[in-house]
């Protein structure tokens, strides 16, 4: 998975996953873990809208 720069505040961010990772809880904490430390703060997505 490429890691991408980190977005402005106020950003829609536009997340993708396979059907695969969807139905597996375990892997989408992690795929969520790793979004919300490229927008900064892992335990939160504040400033930025999550599609």
């Amino acid at each position: 998975m490429p890691v991408a720069k980190r977005p402005r505040k106020g950003s829609q961010i536009i997340i993708s996953v396979p059907a695969s990772v969807a139905k597996n809880l375990t892997k989408m904490k992690k795929v969520t873990e790793k979004t919300l430390g490229i927008l900064g703060c892992k335990g939160c997505h504040s400033g930025f809208d999550l599609i």
